[in-house]
């Protein structure tokens, strides 16, 4: 019963960072002054994408956003999950641990 309850603790504390974090991550001043990365991988449309076809550092949309800001276009992937034979992407853990914790409403968004 302890674990359950400190495992509610930390996914509401990381679902309260991303909502603060939001989408819209702006990148550190240091960011700017690096290199441009060569794309190595064509970027994919859509926010469901075939099951292993989206890696972490690919150009994805993030499914979170999509239904819950209605905010669409491709931004690096910081994470990914397979759920139901297909790839979701993510702008952040955070929104990550969001689909988690209630799957369906993001899937059947589709």
């Amino acid at each position: 019963m302890k674990k359950t309850a400190a495992l509610a603790a930390a996914l509401a504390a990381v679902l309260s960072l991303a909502v603060l974090a939001g989408c819209s991550e702006k990148k550190a001043d240091t960011d700017a002054a690096a290199p441009a990365a060569v794309e190595t991988r064509t970027p994919v449309t859509g926010t469901a994408y075939p099951k292993g076809s989206i890696k972490v550092g690919d150009k994805a949309e993030c499914i979170v956003c999509a239904v819950n800001e209605n905010k669409h276009g491709q931004e690096e992937a910081k994470a990914v999950l397979d759920y139901q034979e297909k790839t979701y992407a993510f702008c952040n853990e955070g929104e990550k641990a969001e689909f988690i914790s209630n799957p369906t409403k993001y899937a059947q968004a589709q």
